[in-house]
């Protein structure tokens, strides 16, 4: 928890220091005040903890209340409530995945951010399916078609073995539907 203290002209934040908000620079009396806001939070987290309420309405609370509404809604409302490790891993702006795989759960979502794009592993029917970017100028590797789909051995944990071949390769989601029928 941040404690303020304060004394003429002066803010000393544990953690933090001490900061000059006369004659400080501007970067210390903005670190200063972010410590401030830390602090408020704080005090506000523990209220609501205490008893279970904060009144909004009133002064900085509401404000506060409002600003950690828009971070979550703008940078963590879509990936907890539709949460995807692709998500984590890629610029979901660039990318678009099928629903009938993102939703099925026979394909799991097994990408990771040193791969070139977003992965799913199908164990039952052993394959491995890569997906690009949707536009070709976005995508980070020499990848010609959006949907990479390889055969692969599986593991008894359900873990990639070895690589065994290159099944196909497609540009549309209909396209891949059809490979995928195909080899049901």
């Amino acid at each position: 928890m941040t404690t303020i203290r304060i004394a003429k002209n002066t803010l000393h934040t544990n953690p933090g220091g001490c900061f000059d908000m006369k004659d400080g620079n501007e970067i210390e009396k903005r670190i200063a005040k972010l410590y401030v806001l830390q602090a408020r939070i704080s005090h506000m987290i523990g209220c609501l903890a205490d008893s279970g309420e904060i009144n909004p309405e009133l002064g900085a609370s509401a404000v506060i209340t409002e600003v950690a509404e828009a971070i979550y809604v703008n940078e963590y409302k879509d990936f907890v409530e539709n949460y995807s490790l692709w998500k984590l891993e890629f610029d979901h702006t660039k990318y678009t995945i099928p629903a009938f795989i993102a939703e099925s759960p026979d394909w799991e979502d097994i990408s990771w951010h040193n791969d070139v794009c977003p992965r799913f592993l199908n164990c039952e029917l052993g394959l491995e399916l890569f997906i690009a970017a949707d536009k070709e100028i976005d995508r980070e590797s020499d990848m010609e078609y959006r949907f990479s789909l390889h055969s692969v051995s599986i593991t008894q944990d359900n873990y990639i073995g070895n690589w065994l071949s290159n099944v196909g390769e497609c540009e549309t989601e209909e396209e891949l539907i059809a490979l995928l029928d195909r080899l049901r």
